[in-house]
């Protein structure tokens, strides 16, 4: 389950390479003219111009780059494609394509029209974030096999078996952990994105494929319960996480994204 919220506090917990992203340089080039007659009681006139020249230190300025070098400053760019873009889905390569200064967060807004939709896919990142994220899962995937693998041990602290304690959802507190999704959508900065991991799975409507109305009371009870001061309209759910290679071990664990406006900084300090 993931939360979504838009407190003062947004930020991703694991770090990943660092930002490889260069500031923006303007060349001004002064040019003087001066006018000056002989004697020495004459007036001096001075005019100055400046000219402004391309800037092309800034990757957002470059064009016709191959889709790995975009966002990256000219020093750092590597004529072969790394390996962790090698093989990505022609979304991601053409999010990756793109300068970050013409990328525009999500406002509360978008993101309720989406989740109303409980369209994920729609999500995106920051170019430049998208571009680390996905250099961080490969390498996750190189040390633990998978990025689920990488959640159950490192984030979640769950072992195999993975079997709930109580007899119905949300019943038994241990079945449930609320972490900050360590790499956040490019949505408003005021916006928390929380995801809720549920040791239990939770029933699907089999024409839709979305959660059940029953599942979604269950859940939204929950949600009241957990964020009671937050207001309703402030909290919206969106089913399902990002596929990281299916089910683990046959066990299926819940996952249910929730956008969340105006959480106190109180409350997020509560999760994980």
């Amino acid at each position: 389950m993931c939360v979504l919220q838009q407190p003062e506090l947004a930020h991703s917990l694991v770090q990943a390479s660092p930002l490889i992203q260069g500031p923006a340089i303007v060349d001004k080039l002064p040019t003087q003219q001066t006018v000056e007659k002989a004697p020495s009681h004459t007036t001096t006139i001075t005019t100055t111009t400046t000219t402004t020249m391309p800037d092309t230190t800034d990757p957002d300025t470059t064009t016709d780059l191959p889709y790995w070098q975009v966002n990256i400053p000219p020093h750092l760019r590597t004529p072969t494609c790394p390996d962790f873009l090698l093989h990505i889905s022609p979304k991601d390569r053409g999010i990756i394509s793109t300068p970050d200064s013409h990328y525009t967060p999500d406002s509360w807004a978008v993101v309720r029209s989406k989740v109303a939709q409980n369209r994920l896919d729609l999500f995106q990142r920051l170019p430049s974030d998208l571009r680390r994220y996905l250099a961080f899962t490969w390498r996750l995937k190189q040390e633990y096999g998978s990025v689920m693998d990488f959640i159950l041990s490192q984030r979640l602290g769950w072992e195999l078996p993975i079997t709930p304690r109580g007899g119905k959802p949300f019943e038994e507190e241990g079945d449930v952990k609320v972490l900050r999704n360590d790499w956040p959508y490019g949505i408003d900065g005021r916006i928390v994105h929380l995801v809720v991991w549920t040791k239990f799975g939770l029933e699907d409507d089999e024409e839709t494929g979305d959660l059940t109305g029953e599942a979604r009371r269950v859940i939204e009870g929950w949600v009241r319960g957990r964020f009671g001061k937050v207001p309703r309209e402030n909290v919206s759910c969106c089913c399902g996480c990002e596929s990281w290679g299916g089910d683990v071990d046959g066990m299926l664990t819940g996952c249910i994204g929730y956008l969340v406006q105006e959480l106190g900084v109180a409350q997020v300090g509560q999760v994980g």
